[in-house]
């Protein structure tokens, strides 16, 4: 269910309706899919985390480990 919302307030943030996603808001959906065993959807953010900024730090990398 907190999966769910998080990927309502994505859509809204990408829609323009929030603050634009940025590193720290994709590591917490992130970790919060890692942490539910989404694990297709974890490196979904992964990769756009690698998209919009090149390199994530060692908060994502932990997140994702």
């Amino acid at each position: 269910m907190q999966i769910a919302q998080a990927r309502r307030v994505l859509a809204r943030m990408d829609a323009g309706a929030a603050a634009a996603p940025n590193a720290y808001s994709l590591t917490i959906l992130l970790s919060g899919c890692g942490s539910h065993g989404t694990l297709e959807a974890a490196h979904g953010f992964w990769r756009r985390l690698q998209a919009a900024g090149g390199a994530p730090d060692v908060v994502a990398l932990n997140a994702w480990l």
